[in-house]
């Protein structure tokens, strides 16, 4: 979702002048574009660039998902409407691999510690997971009055409820409006390929609150 203007609005895309390999790939996009009224019911809130409504269970997705790896320079606000009677939302991966966001953490699998991403290391290095996933309020889903940190980066172990490594299990929050935000730098490279993003599905629900 973007605001728009009613005089003229332009879509401008910046592509890079050299291709990995032997030559620049063949570019194309298809781009449907959907207006909506000032007034209309459902109108997504300021700064939500993704809204969801309608229906108590879905799937979010980060751009370019399964695509090679995930896009740059990206603070993506993927915003949840709360369905009538549900006060909680829970998330979980519907395969380990779907949540792939920091490479340089290959050894860490998925790691859910606010000091450990969405940032670099003192020496201003990308290897503490820079590219992340937050979602405010997080708790357990099987013991609700343990929080968990906002933010998770790593790769390949889904989400998790410990600082480091884990099975993949669901995580819930009652902080509403309910929202995920993936933020992502500058630095994706070739040898970030595998890294793409993370698909999750959401369920929104009145148990325990």
């Amino acid at each position: 979702y973007v605001d728009a203007s009613e005089a003229c609005n332009d879509l401008r895309f910046v592509l890079g002048n050299q291709g990995v390999g032997t030559g620049i790939a063949n570019r194309q996009w298809s781009v449907k574009v959907t207006q909506y009224a000032c007034d209309f019911k459902n109108l997504a809130p300021e700064g939500c660039t993704q809204y969801h409504f309608g229906a108590s269970t879905d799937i979010i997705q980060t751009y370019n998902f399964a695509g090679g790896r995930h896009l740059a320079d990206q603070n993506q606000n993927i915003c949840i409407r709360r369905e009538r009677g549900n006060c909680k939302i829970c998330f979980t991966a519907i395969e380990a691999i779907d949540v792939a966001v920091s490479g340089v953490l290959a050894d860490m699998g998925f790691n859910n510690d606010d000091k450990k991403c969405c940032g670099y290391s003192p020496a201003g290095l990308a290897d503490q997971g820079f590219d992340c996933i937050i979602i405010p309020g997080l708790m357990k889903s099987a013991a609700p009055n343990e929080r968990l940190g906002d933010s998770m980066c790593g790769h390949n172990a889904g989400l998790v409820d410990v600082p480091v490594g884990a099975d993949s299990v669901t995580v819930c929050s009652t902080r509403q409006p309910f929202n995920v935000r993936f933020r992502s730098d500058t630095f994706e490279t070739m040898g970030e390929l595998g890294i793409l993003g993370f698909r999750l599905v959401y369920t929104q629900n009145s148990n325990g609150c």
